[in-house]
């Protein structure tokens, strides 16, 4: 953040807070997944989804495992997997910062966070998505 009181300043920096959101669909045992994975299967979150888009999951980035070149083709007309396996972001994206009534706000990948003005401290975040 910076200042423009008396010229421009830095004011300080901020990270965004990590927001934890309950998984959009049921999740399954990564351990299942450990030959595709190997070591990643202790950090990743396996989806169980009715729907086969790609979820809304605030926090992670997800795609569908790989089922390899000797899988079978699906009959026509049959939905694919509804599987996804997501992993943590490394860390928010700030997209925005917002200054609302003179109190900033970050707008990031995962959240929308209220920062009080005087420290830069987060006061509260809201997950979106």
């Amino acid at each position: 953040f910076v200042s423009t009181e008396d010229g421009l300043a830095e004011r300080g920096s901020v990270r965004p807070q990590r927001v934890e959101v309950e998984p959009p669909c049921p999740t399954q045992d990564a351990q299942n997944f450990r030959s595709q994975l190997g070591p990643l299967a202790d950090i990743t979150t396996v989806l169980s989804c009715e729907s086969p888009r790609q979820p809304d999951f605030p926090g992670y980035w997800c795609d569908r495992p790989y089922l390899g070149p000797d899988q079978s083709p699906k009959p026509s007309g049959t939905e694919e997997s509804g599987v996804f396996l997501c992993r943590r972001n490394l860390q928010a994206d700030v997209v925005r910062v917002l200054v609302v009534s003179g109190a900033p706000w970050l707008y990031t990948s995962e959240s929308l966070e209220s920062l009080d003005p005087a420290t830069l401290a987060s006061t509260g975040a809201i997950p979106i998505g």
